[in-house]
C-alpha cells in the first residue's frame, strides 16, 4: 500500500491502556510509546490501573512524567474485581490468579461502560487506539492502521498479527480466523486483539454488555460495529510483540515478524 494521503496524515489519536499487575511489562510499553513515529502533539494518552498487586501504579506514576511530548498523559485508578486478584510467579502461563476476571465478564465490561466509551462519546480525537500493557506493536502501526481505514471505508476494527506470550505456545491469539495471519495483503476477519484502532465516531455508537455465550467485550465490539456495516480488518504488516510473565518476549514460530 502506497503512503498516506494528506487527509489522513494529521489524525488525532487516543491511546487507551488498562493496567493490571503489568510491573513486567511496563517500561517496555512505555518505550514503545516514546518511539511511535507518529506526531505526538497528535496523540492523547489514558491509563487505568485496576488494583495491581505488584508495583504496576508506582511505575506508571514515576513513567508518566517521561512522556510529555504528547498532546496529554492521563493517569486514573480505579477498583474492577470480583475477588482478590494475585499476580502469578514470573514466567507463568497466565498473569494473574484467577485468570480471567479482569478481561471477561463483569470487571471488563464496567472498565469499557465506566471509562473508555464516555472518553470515546466526550473526545474529539479521530481514532481510538486499544492498546494492551502487555503488547509491543511497530513504530509505525498507527500509520499502518491508518493505510486500511484510508482504502477500506467498510473498516471498524484493524489490528495486526500477535502471538501468545508464553514460550511454549505456537498459537496465535490475533487474528481470527487463524489462516488470515499469513496473508501478505489486508484481510477482513472476525476480530483482533492487544493492540487495535477504531474509528471514535463508530466505537462511541456501540454499547458493551454481556452476549449470549460469549464473556469477553470483544464480541460486544464486534456487534456494535457490525450493526453499523462496519467490520474487522487484519493489516499483515503490524507484527505485535507479546511479553512474557518473565518480561521476556518470546519468537513463535508459527508467525511471520514484518
Amino acid at each position: 500500500m502506497e503512503k498516506l494521503q494528506e487527509s489522513y496524515r494529521n489524525k488525532t489519536i487516543l491511546i487507551l491502556t488498562p493496567f493490571r499487575n503489568e510491573d513486567h511489562s511496563i517500561l517496555m510499553y512505555v518505550n514503545a510509546l516514546k518511539t511511535l513515529d507518529y506526531p505526538k502533539e497528535l496523540i492523547d494518552v489514558f491509563w487505568l490501573e485496576n488494583d495491581s498487586s505488584d508495583k504496576t501504579l508506582e511505575m506508571l506514576e514515576q513513567q508518566k512524567e517521561t512522556l510529555q511530548r504528547f498532546h496529554s498523559v492521563t493517569l486514573e485508578t480505579d477498583s474492577f474485581k470480583e475477588r482478590t486478584v494475585h499476580k502469578r510467579r514470573p514466567g507463568a502461563y497466565w498473569k494473574d490468579i484467577p485468570y480471567g476476571g479482569h478481561r471477561r465478564g463483569g470487571p471488563w465490561l464496567q472498565i469499557w461502560n465506566k471509562y473508555f466509551l464516555p472518553l470515546a462519546r466526550a473526545s474529539t480525537v479521530d481514532y481510538i487506539l486499544i492498546w494492551f500493557a502487555d503488547a509491543i506493536p511497530p513504530e509505525n502501526v498507527i500509520t499502518e492502521y491508518l493505510k486500511i481505514f484510508e482504502v477500506f471505508h467498510d473498516a471498524g476494527w484493524v489490528g495486526g498479527e500477535c502471538h501468545r506470550r508464553h514460550s511454549r505456545e505456537y498459537q496465535l491469539c490475533s487474528p481470527k480466523p487463524r489462516k488470515a495471519a499469513h496473508s501478505t495483503e489486508p484481510t477482513r476477519v472476525k476480530m483482533t486483539a492487544h493492540v487495535w484502532m477504531n474509528p471514535r465516531e463508530a466505537l462511541s455508537k456501540c454499547k458493551f454488555h454481556s452476549v449470549k455465550g460469549a464473556t469477553d467485550m470483544h464480541f460486544s465490539l464486534m456487534r456494535g460495529l457490525n450493526d453499523q456495516g462496519l467490520y474487522a480488518y487484519f493489516q499483515p504488516s503490524v507484527y505485535i510483540k507479546h511479553i512474557s510473565t518473565d518480561g521476556k518476549i518470546y519468537r513463535t514460530k508459527s508467525v511471520r515478524e514484518s
